[in-house]
């Protein structure tokens, strides 16, 4: 009884490391299975989401509006401005309309002939 009181801990551990280990494996064989197959925007919801639980610090997208439809457009958007309150969001797009819906401050970067130029805006 004092052996398993004492190692208690040790035991849990490597019960929960064993779940997840096979939650791992069954969410792989769920992604990569050719029977499943996801549209662009539900990949990028997932990925978001995903993020959401990992992130430590900021979250960085890339484009995170582009090539989706209306309601994952709305899904999407709200996520980011609602994790915006939470952590810092670095967004990096060519399209102004996202960049303005979902930003605070813009800081955008050009170059001229070797030059970079910056300028800050505050949307909010």
């Amino acid at each position: 009884m004092k052996f398993l009181l004492k190692n208690l801990p040790l035991i849990s551990l490597k019960i929960f490391k064993n779940d997840m280990e096979y939650c791992d494996s069954k969410i792989l064989k769920t992604f990569y299975s050719k029977s499943v197959a996801f549209s662009g925007g539900t990949l990028k919801k997932l990925a978001l989401f995903r993020e959401k639980y990992i992130t430590k610090s900021f979250l960085i997208c890339f484009s995170p509006l582009s090539n989706l439809d209306y309601r994952a457009y709305i899904e999407t958007s709200n996520f980011i401005r609602n994790f915006s309150n939470e952590k810092p969001v670095l967004l990096i797009t060519p399209n102004l309309d996202e960049l303005l819906l979902l930003s605070d401050d813009i800081l955008a970067i050009k170059t001229r002939g070797g030059r970079v130029e910056i300028k800050k805006r505050i949307c909010r």
